[in-house]
Formats: structure tokens, sequence, C-alpha cells
């Protein structure tokens, strides 16, 4: 009986320092990530802010970019403590980051580069719509372990083009369109994102430029043919007068 209860004691405290030990790794926690995404020929340039909370031993946990290269990072707040690792489990890799902060809050701020982000698709719309509307897709994964609280995603529109719509959203909440240093931006708040879950973003834009300038081309000559000939008498008699002031001064 005291081998009994000697080895139900001993397996009490095993599942406790299990128990305890699964409890720091959960910790670490996502508060929010803020992904805004420009065009750079056919890559795009992430500017990513990440707010979190560490875990007790001062690690942070986030998704990767697929064919994403990080160029720089700035701490904000918190003590950064070696680099970013990244994690692979087969096909799934996500970023880890260790701070000298345990359980405290840190903030930072990433600079990547995505391949093949901007690749131009013919848009599905209407007939109603000009033919020259493209689609495009910002496609991502929440792979890390953790959940993100709130994500948002602010994706622009290739200089040139003017943005049509945000597609493929949930209707009950509403989309965002602004501009920022000479740039249009759709953007959308997604919300929770739990581990394991796909994001797809999606924008329809429009080549303004190129219609409008043409047509505005077009009907300046139009103009100005149309004057020519209304005001043809008049023209001539300013012509006339203007020979006649010549021959007076001489």
């Amino acid at each position: 009986m005291k081998k009994l209860m000697t080895i139900l004691l001993a397996l009490t405290l095993i599942f406790l320092s299990l128990g305890s030990a699964f409890a720091a790794d959960k910790e670490a926690k996502l508060v929010s990530i803020d992904d805004v995404i420009t065009k750079d020929g056919k890559n795009a340039n992430i500017k990513e802010s990440i707010k979190a909370i560490t875990d007790s031993r001062g690690n942070i946990y986030f998704p990767s970019h697929k064919n994403g290269t990080i160029n720089k990072i700035t701490v904000e707040e918190g003590t950064q403590n070696g680099n970013i690792n990244l994690i692979k489990n087969g096909d799934i890799e996500y970023n880890s980051l260790n701070f000298k902060e345990k359980n405290k809050e840190v903030k930072l701020f990433l600079e990547i580069t995505q391949e093949e982000t901007y690749i131009e698709k013919k848009a599905k719309i209407g007939n109603t719509f000009p033919q020259n509307v493209k689609l495009i897709d910002f496609k991502g994964r929440n792979a890390s372990p953790l959940n993100i609280e709130n994500y948002t995603v602010s994706l622009a529109a290739p200089k040139g083009y003017e943005l049509l719509n945000v597609v493929e959203f949930d209707p009950e909440k509403k989309y965002r369109i602004f501009e920022k240093d000479g740039e249009t931006f759709g953007s959308y708040v997604f919300g929770k994102i739990k581990s394991g879950d796909e994001i797809k973003f999606s924008i329809n834009v429009y080549d303004k430029n190129k219609n409008f300038n043409y047509i505005v081309w077009l009907l300046a000559i139009v103009i100005s043919t149309l004057f020519m000939i209304k005001n043809k008498d008049l023209l001539q008699k300013a012509k006339e007068e203007k020979l006649k002031k010549i021959s007076l001064k001489n």
C-alpha cells in the first residue's frame, strides 16, 4: 500500500510538472498583426506590425510569409534576445523570436519581401464594367501555434491603377479604402485568425489612366477642330488685322 501511494504521488507530481510546462507554452499570445502591402514589380513589400505577449521563456511565435524574406526587424518594445528562427514541421513553417522579457507585451516591426504577390488576373465581373479590370490576390496562412487575436491587412493598388473595389469579404464587416503616400489601399479587419486558418484578401484594380488619357486627348482634338471650323471667319479676320498692322508700321 505504501509503495502504491508513493507511485501515485510520483505520477501526480509528473502530471503537474507536465501541466505547468504545457501552460507555460500556451502563455504566449499574438495580440495583433497589421500587414501593409505595396507593389515592387511582381513582388510585394510587406510592412508588418506585431504586438505580442511572451511566454515564461520569453518566446513569441508568429506566421511566416510563403516565399517571403525578412529584410529588417525593428523592436519597438522589449529587448530582442537572438535572431528570428524559422521553425519547420513538415509543410508547416512559422517564426519564433526570443526576448529577455518574460510574460510581457512586446512590439516589433518587420520589413518583408514576398515573391510573386502582384500577379494580375482577369477579374470576374459583369459586362457593365470596363474590360481591363484586374484581380490581385494576397494569400497567407496562420501556421503558427497561436491564434492571432486581431488581424488587419491593407493591400495597395499598383501605381497607375485605380482601386475599383474589395472582393470576397464578410458583408457584415466594412472594408476601408484610403490613400497614403500617393497610393490607394483596400483595407480589411479580419479580427481573430485561428491557428491553421487560411487568409485571403483580394482587390479589383482598373487601369483608368490609359483610357482616361486617351479619351481626353481625343476630346481635345475634336473640340479644337470644331472651334477652328466654327470660328474660321474670326480667325481669318484676326490674321488680316495682324498683317494690316505690320504693313502700317513699315
